[in-house]
């Protein structure tokens, strides 16, 4: 489907240090941006919406992800009356983040909500890992003159790299209509449909050279179903290729969430454990051929640390962030 957001939590767009200061004395808002963080409770993002309406005063402000950002004392008049209203603000925007509402949908939901900000994850953590994890499994497969069925496509956002190998054909899938319009502006003649990725009647059995998913079958109930129908559209000595979120991302705590209009939204997922995916593999046709994994490491450090994260980066280093596999049709 594309990537998951990695950040809840918010980094202070704080530049020259005399015009900042000057602008947090008269109560300005000053924008944040949403990084790579990694909250306590899971993954997601703050949209630009929310973002844009944040506000700080002057006195210690502790980032979500925990560390700490402290201007200089101010010992002109009435600081201590500034100082107690900016912490009477901060209690409330606490009180408010403690109230949030909650809420798990499906993903067609889920993703026609987050669709408008969706490509507005610049420095994410995952997207970065899973981006160079694809393009090793790419190469490993032929693309040029052959049919290629994107399955969970989202917005396109691999969709460069692939026809950088010349498809004879494209096709994208994917169950979110606000995805597949933002893919449509960018490429106004794709071939796409709106479709749920384990029922693709609309498929002829054998019809595509290649079949591509990406960070998409953790999203469908039963992967079983989902391997089943994707080996019935490939060709025969066809090629499939698979991303997703590790299972050890989802066991440590981490959800696919972003928030918008200030409530928490949280998108269905199901875990399959790798050797699982490769029996159910095994049993429906498909030879695996490769298998690779991308742990948060050092190539993704600065990440976290433009986001004032770096708690968060020691803690889960080595951690398996998402892995990838290629299957054969025999």
């Amino acid at each position: 489907m594309g990537v998951v957001g990695m950040s809840s939590g918010c980094t202070l767009a704080y530049t020259e240090a005399a015009s900042a200061r000057q602008g947090l004395r008269k109560g300005a808002v000053l924008p944040f941006s949403n990084r790579a963080g990694l909250p306590y409770s899971g993954l997601g993002q703050v949209d630009t919406e929310v973002a844009g309406r944040m506000a700080v005063r002057e006195g210690t402000l502790r980032p979500a992800m925990g560390d700490r950002y402290r201007p200089p004392a101010d010992s002109s008049p009435g600081a201590a009356k500034r100082k107690f209203v900016m912490k009477s603000s901060l209690i409330r925007r606490f009180v408010r983040g403690k109230r949030r509402k909650h809420r798990r949908v499906a993903p067609p939901e889920g993703y026609d909500r987050w669709a408008v900000t969706y490509d507005s994850q610049p420095d994410n953590a995952v997207l970065a890992l899973e981006s160079r994890l694809f393009s090793e499994l790419l190469v490993r497969i032929v693309i040029e003159g052959k049919g290629v069925l994107d399955i969970g496509c989202g917005t396109g956002r691999h969709w460069p790299e692939i026809m950088s190998w010349r498809p004879a054909r494209l096709t994208g899938v994917d169950p979110s209509s606000g995805m597949l319009q933002r893919l449509k502006v960018r490429y106004p003649n794709a071939e796409t449909f709106c479709s749920a990725g384990d029922r693709l009647a609309e498929m002829a059995a054998g019809s595509f050279d290649v079949i591509v998913s990406t960070l998409a079958l953790a999203h469908i109930p039963d992967a079983s179903i989902a391997i089943r129908e994707w080996h019935r559209i490939l060709k025969a000595t066809g090629s499939m290729l698979i991303t997703d979120f590790h299972p050890d991302a989802i066991r440590s705590g981490m959800k696919r969430t972003f928030i918008a209009q200030g409530e928490t939204i949280e998108i269905e997922h199901h875990v399959t454990e790798i050797n699982q995916l490769q029996n159910i593999a095994r049993k429906c046709g498909l030879t695996v051929s490769f298998i690779s994994e991308r742990s948060i490491d050092d190539s993704v450090r600065p990440l976290f640390e433009r986001d004032l994260a770096l708690r968060e980066y020691d803690k889960y280093k080595g951690l398996r962030l998402v892995f990838g596999m290629v299957f054969t049709k025999t």
